[in-house]
């Protein structure tokens, strides 16, 4: 694949930059990178730094004379990566998109991780009709339980557990805490 090829699929458009864009997603990058390592927060810093990555792929795809196109505006600006610098650079691009995908993660500490994940297209049937009908592919939020949750769901750590844990038809739940005045 090319950039030309990208363009002609529509993946990109043709972009004419200013020496000032370029200067001000340099500034940015500064600030971005600076921000990130006086940050104690390390999920935060990461953000942040991916941000400043980025931007620095958006100035060479823009050096490139192009932009990324309306849809997975950051997936194509880190994959141009190895067709403007070169095939040895595939695996930076890789790793950037890794990074993009682990940026749509929330952790909270103590309780667990929730991500965001596809579900693909299928077929459904309506409820109150009986009738088969087509659901399409969409995003939805998985959770994973942390262990010290799992361990209070457990009833472990102090020994004092959680109680009436309901999984519903639609994967909700509920949760009760069982201990003395809670």
């Amino acid at each position: 694949m090319s950039l030309k090829m990208w363009l002609e699929n529509g993946w990109l458009v043709t972009h004419q930059t200013t020496r000032r864009q370029v200067g001000d997603l340099l500034t940015m990058v500064h600030r971005d990178l600076h921000v990130a390592t006086g940050t104690a927060d390390l999920d935060w810093s990461f953000g942040i730094a991916y941000n400043a990555a980025l931007k620095l792929c958006t100035i060479l795809l823009f050096a490139s004379g192009y932009r990324a196109g309306r849809d997975l505006n950051h997936y194509r600006t880190l994959t141009s990566l190895p067709l403007i610098l070169g095939p040895d650079r595939a695996p930076d691009a890789a790793y950037l998109d890794q990074c993009r995908m682990k940026r749509n993660d929330v952790t909270l500490v103590g309780f667990g991780t929730f991500k965001v994940a596809k579900r693909a297209a299928r077929v459904g049937v309506n409820p109150q009709t009986k009738e088969k009908m087509k659901i399409p592919a969409r995003k939805i939020v998985k959770f994973k339980p942390g262990t010290e949750f799992d361990h209070r769901m457990a009833g472990g750590l102090d020994g004092a557990g959680w109680s009436g844990v309901y999984h519903g038809s639609r994967g909700g739940l509920l949760v009760t805490d069982s201990r003395q005045g809670h």
